[in-house]
C-alpha cells in the first residue's frame, strides 16, 4: 500500500566529553540516526520508522512507541536518557527531559537543560565546549513532503525517483526547521562522589 507521506523527522544524537570539538555538526554519532515519516491514507495516520536498518509502520502514536525506538540507542546512553531524546527531539522543546528523568523538575531544569524555549538555545554550529558531559539531539523537520512511501518496504517515491528508505531519501528535500535539545549530567559524577565517600 502506497502512503501519502505529511512530514518527516531526522533525530540525529551525539554526546559531548572532556575530548569533544567543534559543533555540533561535528559531534553527532550517524550509526544512532532515527528517521521519522508521518504519513496517511483514505483518512488513516501511519508512522514509518527508518532506525537500526530496519522498517517499522506503526498506526498508533508516536509516544506509544518511545520505548521501542530507546533501543535504538542502546550502548550509547541510558534508557531514560534514550527515550528523554527522542521525545524532545521529536517535539523540539524539553518536556522528554522532564517526564523521563527522575532527577530534572521545571524548577531545576535551567541547571541541566539547553535548547528549545531555555536561554541556554544553542545552534547546530556553535561550539561545544562549554556543552561538556552532556547528550544532545539534534532535530530536522521537512514539510510538506509531496511523496510517497511503500507500507511494507518502506521505499520512498518522489518525482517518479525511488529511494530504497527514509536514510537514503534524506537530504532530496530541505529541512524547515532545525532544532537543538540537550541534557547536562553532572550530577552523575556528584553522585558517584558521594558513593564512594559513604563506602570509605
Amino acid at each position: 500500500m502506497k502512503l501519502k507521506v505529511l512530514h518527516s523527522y531526522l533525530l540525529r544524537f551525539g554526546h559531548i566529553d572532556s575530548k569533544s570539538s567543534g559543533d555540533f555538526i561535528d559531534n553527532i554519532n550517524g550509526k544512532f540516526n532515527i528517521y521519522i515519516a508521518f504519513a496517511e491514507s483514505n483518512g488513516d495516520e501511519y508512522t514509518c520508522i527508518f532506525a537500526n536498518n530496519k522498517f517499522l509502520l506503526k498506526t498508533n502514536y508516536f509516544d506509544e512507541n518511545i520505548d521501542d525506538l530507546a533501543k535504538n540507542l542502546k550502548g550509547f546512553c541510558d534508557n531514560d536518557i534514550a527515550k528523554a531524546l527522542i521525545q524532545a527531539g521529536y517535539e523540539e522543546n524539553i518536556d522528554g527531559f522532564i517526564d523521563h528523568i527522575d532527577k530534572i523538575s521545571y524548577e531545576e531544569c535551567d541547571k541541566y537543560l539547553y535548547g528549545t524555549g531555555m536561554d541556554d538555545e544553542p545552534k547546530p554550529t556553535n561550539p561545544v565546549e562549554e556543552y561538556i558531559n552532556s547528550y544532545f539531539v539534534f532535530t530536522g523537520l521537512s514539510s510538506n513532503c509531496n511523496c510517497e512511501i511503500d507500507s511494507e518496504t518502506g521505499e520512498i517515491i518522489l518525482d517518479d525517483q525511488k529511494y530504497s528508505n527514509l536514510s537514503d531519501f534524506y537530504g532530496c528535500l530541505d529541512e524547515d526547521s532545525e532544532s537543538i535539545q540537550g541534557v547536562k549530567i553532572n550530577w552523575w559524577s556528584f553522585d558517584s562522589i558521594v558513593i564512594v565517600v559513604l563506602v570509605i
